[in-house]
């Protein structure tokens, strides 16, 4: 027989955190709010539950540590600057994971007012009560200022506001919009955004769209606020179709906002730290 108590009747010491546990995945359910670690999750009704396959071998009180508990009615998620809306969530002591249901829509309020604060759409969320770090999958859109990005997963790592983004098959899709209108498309294997900082590190068979200008490589670095690109390849090429000009090297310097590409020295060093995109350390260097 399955287990389930309701959130109200979930209220007590018998709950209570578990302040032994190494990885503080013990979920704590009070009315229609429940703790675990660093998440808040607030429902209009919640289950908790024995694992199917212990229910002939544990009671509930006896389970803590494996539970399942089940979030339904419209449920919120808060995380520091974060705030997740869902139909339900489902988390799992056992792993330490809640995965929001969607369509599930996610707000990170910026660490410097003077910033842009970041929207996720998707599919689903997954989120990690043992890190700062959500996976979001299903039709992934991620708005920040004037860019917006398409693709099928994104890793974020919240208090970094990192983004690394992918898509499967296809390509992760990036859009920025200028004051005029004028549209920057970069498409790539693989896109890891900054959003604060308002940079990005493309790679495998990039692609940079302005206008009259295409530029292609194997890896770019591009920074919104000075609005300009580093394209690397062997080579990287660049082709502006209204002069009739194409250039190609080992490094190229694609300005957004001249509408001009030259080629840099490659032995010069990056203005880039590709480190500085890295979800763990050591991971890009």
């Amino acid at each position: 027989m399955r287990i389930l108590i309701s959130a109200l009747l979930l209220a007590g010491a018998a709950l209570a955190q578990d302040a032994a546990d190494p990885n503080g995945r013990i979920i704590r359910i009070e009315l229609q709010e429940a703790t675990v670690s660093n998440l808040t999750i607030l429902s209009g009704h919640a289950m908790l539950a024995v694992p199917q396959d212990q229910q002939d071998e544990l009671l509930l009180a006896d389970a803590e540590g494996s539970r399942e508990a089940t979030f339904d009615g419209g449920v919120r998620v808060l995380r520091g600057r974060l705030e997740a809306d869902g139909p339900g969530l489902v988390y799992s002591e056992a792993t330490g994971l809640g995965v929001l249901q969607g369509p599930a829509v996610i707000n990170i309020a910026p660490a410097d007012e003077d910033d842009d604060p970041v929207r996720i759409d998707a599919g689903q969320v997954e989120f990690d009560v043992d890190s700062d770090m959500s996976s979001s999958s299903g039709d992934v859109v991620l708005v920040s200022g004037n860019q917006t990005a398409t693709a099928s997963q994104l890793v974020y790592a919240e208090e970094r506001d990192l983004g690394v983004l992918t898509a499967g098959d296809g390509q992760v899709r990036i859009v920025r919009t200028d004051e005029d209108g004028g549209e920057l498309v970069i498409t790539a294997d693989e896109v890891r955004v900054l959003t604060d900082d308002g940079k990005l590190y493309a790679s495998g068979n990039v692609t940079v769209l302005d206008g009259d200008i295409t530029s292609t490589g194997s890896e770019v670095f591009f920074d919104d606020e000075a609005s300009r690109a580093e394209v690397l390849g062997s080579p990287a090429r660049s082709v502006d179709e209204a002069a009739g000009v194409e250039l190609s090297g080992d490094r190229l310097e694609h300005r957004t906002d001249l509408g001009v590409v030259s080629i840099i020295d490659a032995s010069q060093p990056s203005e880039f730290d590709v480190s500085a995109f890295s979800l763990q350390e050591g991971e890009l260097d």
